[in-house]
């Protein structure tokens, strides 16, 4: 059944929503004045109103005096439903709202190899202390796999080093900001250090993620140190998960290159040492899709996550 035939069967017709809800405030206050005070209008747009949804209805709902509105038999027998159909359509509007700001109560974040086991660790040190509601998922991948996840709505938006906007074909459709300079550093076992034939890294075994760069690359780790370990067939690992990395690196089975911040332990401790070549920084960025823009959680949160990289680098 169509909803004009429903209309015409309940004797609705058009009415609007407001005609219900000053209804309902004047059958509960039983004053012209006060229902107008209540319901933030006039007293004329009630009595205006009252009188519109009577006519529609063609029934009287209230009889007055000059002081104040009794409702009749029809009114009592109809607020009730009155309430109901004010509920629902109330939820109706809460719901459209929350479709409309994609703010679900749920975060889908992903992080590029280099950062993630750090930036995992920021983000759920955030959230417990913020988010304490927010049902969060964090996936790890590559640029090409995160920006598939973004395209396909799995994700609410990815960080990883900025050049990974110049791998997609879909540009247009990615908004891409600036989110945080990352240095780093390449790093190995002291018992591997000894090993390798003086400075030369290309003797080391290598443990690497699969990286995606691009040829143009401007990083100087890319074009003079990456492409030659990899003629020289140096690579023994390739490992997305970082974590699983550095653990090939303290045992001296590896190098690998890292963020700093994630380095600093191991480091300090004596358990991982910085090898003798210089490594440009990365700079990280945020992507998110045109067509869904962040929610006021999503925004609160690479904020609180930027404030932390940035506290952590100084």
């Amino acid at each position: 059944m169509d909803m004009e035939r429903i209309q015409q069967l309940s004797g609705l017709g058009n009415i609007s929503i407001n005609h219900v809800r000053y209804f309902i405030s004047l059958y509960e206050l039983g004053s012209l004045s006060k229902a107008a005070k209540d319901c933030g209008v006039t007293q004329p747009s009630i009595s205006k109103s009252i009188k519109s949804l009577e006519n529609q209805l063609d029934i009287v709902l209230f009889n007055r005096d000059t002081r104040k509105c009794y409702p009749t038999a029809a009114a009592t027998q109809l607020y009730p439903r009155f309430v109901e159909l004010c509920t629902t359509a109330l939820a109706v509007s809460n719901s459209l709202n929350v479709i409309k700001s994609g703010d679900f109560g749920e975060a889908n974040l992903g992080f590029g190899q280099l950062i993630a086991p750090l930036a995992s660790r920021i983000t759920a040190k955030i959230l417990s202390a913020n988010y304490t509601d927010l049902k969060t998922k964090i996936v790890q991948d590559t640029p090409n796999n995160l920006q598939r996840r973004l395209l396909q709505g799995e994700l609410d938006f990815f960080i990883c080093h900025d050049e990974a906007i110049e791998h997609s074909s879909l540009v247009e459709q990615i908004v891409f900001k600036p989110f945080a300079e990352i240095q780093l550093a390449a790093v190995a076992a002291p018992t591997a250090y000894f090993l390798a034939k003086g400075d030369d890294i290309t003797t080391y075994p290598w443990a690497f993620p699969n990286i995606e760069m691009l040829k143009t690359s401007k990083n100087n780790f890319y074009s003079n140190y990456y492409l030659k370990i990899r003629e020289s067939k140096s690579i023994l690992f390739e490992v997305d998960d970082a974590e699983a990395r550095l653990e090939l690196a303290i045992s001296g089975r590896a190098a690998t290159v890292s963020s700093r911040l994630s380095l600093g332990k191991y480091i300090d401790s004596g358990s991982l040492i910085s090898l003798p070549i210089s490594i440009d920084s990365i700079n990280l960025g945020v992507f998110y899709l045109s067509t869904k823009p962040l929610t006021q959680n999503m925004k609160s949160l690479i904020n609180s996550l930027k404030c932390y990289f940035k506290a952590v680098s100084k």
